[in-house]
């Protein structure tokens, strides 16, 4: 670990150029500096809090994802109140026994929330007992039929709390990796969701195909089957219906918005109307992308750009051989020859590609003493959420998107607006930073962490106890 807490401490990791056109740097040149805000803890304890947002109650809303429930935090004491808590103990006794991701994941209020419609959407894991993973027929299998859906609910704002549960779109398909779950009402009115590829073609999910360039049938859409979403970022009506506006891909309109993802877990709109995600790269190339109507993100054909650096496609349910006698290998290193495999530069990318503005970061070789390419070698620094800040109350951070992650305990920020450019990296101790929330003078940021988990210390090695675990930490300008 000591060439890391070198590059950590002193130059950290470099940025890519957002020019599409530009070459990709490698991790050696980032900017380091000094968060310019004074950390306080506003509450811990939660349960892997996932999603945070400002409610026009006046308090601050978040997801306990592990808890299965979704809370109100009091600004002023931290005292918390639980507005709704979920039924879905089963599903988390059946994740933790393979390190699930699954629960109570992204939310957002309607727009017209505080002003008449108080209602709430939020997403989840449950139980289908009409559904089943065409994956999993085994009924033994962990995941046979749990799914995640978008529900709605009614606020009380003389209880403080959620009723009258709606499903509006169920179906959504969940599994223990890469559910992403990030939800945001766009200026249209319309609600967004992230959803993962599943994990598929990886650790304990590596015989199962990636989905993300497969697109919905029309007997699927008529079937309500929507296995076909996953590696997606959809897009749905107030009511869960599909737009009429919604792009037609294939021949076919439905929820699909943008597709070719892996694990976008940042997703959110800037003033403009411009829609900014971020998303994990395999072990490398996490991406910073703008998300278009109709567009392929590449995955898993690409990783990153199409440059041939460190990321090889091997599909390892299509191997020669049976798959689960097969040893997996790490998608930057090769595959045995029974496995079909693929270089990013033999994809022939249609015309609806779009390239990421930015990636954190691109190798083409292990760094000197990362040959192991272990967690702290490899280059990707696992971003949780995006947001532009756009005031003016602290200068050097207006216009600038601002990235959290989970492996370094940092926020990565960028100007999207640049031709050429680079990452300004803040260290913020050793939490996994899950999402971020911004007030709307821009004097304060609070941030969620993760309630365990592996991160960078202050010494740039490996901590598994976070500073802040499950917590909700308040920034103030100084």
């Amino acid at each position: 670990m000591k060439l890391w807490k070198t590059l950590y401490l002193s130059t950290a990791l470099a940025a890519l150029a957002l020019a599409p056109a530009a070459a990709q740097q490698s991790p050696q040149d980032v900017t380091v500096a000094e968060f310019p805000f004074a950390k306080a803890v506003l509450a811990e304890g939660l349960g892997n809090p996932f999603e945070i947002r400002l409610g026009a109650d006046g308090w601050l809303w978040v997801t306990e994802r592990t808890a299965g429930k979704i809370t109100r935090i009091n600004l002023e004491d931290g005292t918390t109140k639980t507005a709704y808590a979920f039924n879905v103990p089963e599903v988390f006794e059946v994740a933790e026994v393979i390190q699930g991701q699954t629960g109570v994941m992204g939310f957002a209020f309607h727009p017209e929330f505080g002003n008449g419609t108080d209602q709430v959407f939020v997403y989840h894991t449950y139980q289908d007992a009409e559904r089943t993973d065409p994956t999993q027929l085994d009924e033994k299998a962990p995941f046979h039929r749990l799914f995640n859906k978008v529900v709605r609910f009614d606020y009380d704002a003389t209880t403080g709390t959620l009723s009258n549960p709606t499903d509006i779109l169920t179906g959504i398909p969940s599994s223990n990796d890469h559910n992403s779950g990030r939800m945001q009402v766009g200026p249209d009115g319309m609600i967004y969701l992230t959803v993962g590829d599943q994990g598929h073609n990886q650790l304990i999910n590596w015989c199962r195909p990636i989905e993300s360039q497969t697109l919905p049938t029309a007997a699927q859409l008529a079937a309500e089957d929507h296995y076909a979403y996953q590696g997606k970022v959809l897009r749905m009506n107030l009511d869960g219906s599909i737009p009429e506006d919604n792009p037609e891909v294939d021949g076919v309109r439905s929820h699909v918005y943008s597709y070719g993802h892996r694990n976008p877990q940042g997703l959110s709109f800037a003033a403009d109307g411009t829609l900014y995600a971020n998303e994990h790269g395999p072990d490398s190339d996490d991406e910073i992308n703008i998300i278009k109507a109709g567009g392929n993100y590449g995955w898993p054909h690409i990783a990153g750009q199409q440059d041939d650096n460190f990321y090889l496609y091997a599909q390892w349910g299509q191997a020669s051989e049976p798959c689960g006698g097969l040893d997996p290998i790490g998608p930057s290193q090769g595959a045995p020859d029974v496995v079909p495999q693929q270089a990013e530069s033999e994809w022939q990318a249609p015309e609806n590609y779009v390239m990421p503005i930015a990636t954190m970061f691109t190798v083409s070789e292990p760094l000197p003493g990362c040959e192991d390419f272990a967690y702290l070698c490899r280059p990707s620094v696992g971003p949780s959420s995006i947001t532009l800040y756009e005031q003016d109350r602290v200068p050097e951070l207006s216009g600038r998107l601002m990235s959290t992650t989970l492996k370094h305990g940092s926020i990565y920020s960028i100007d999207p607006a640049a031709e050429e450019n680079g990452f300004t990296r803040y260290y913020l101790g050793a939490n996994r930073l899950r999402d971020l929330e911004i007030s709307d003078d821009g004097g304060t940021i609070y941030l969620a962490t993760d309630l365990s988990g592996g991160v960078v210390d202050p010494q740039g090695g490996v901590s598994e106890t976070p500073e802040n675990p499950g917590a909700i930490l308040v920034y103030t300008a100084k």
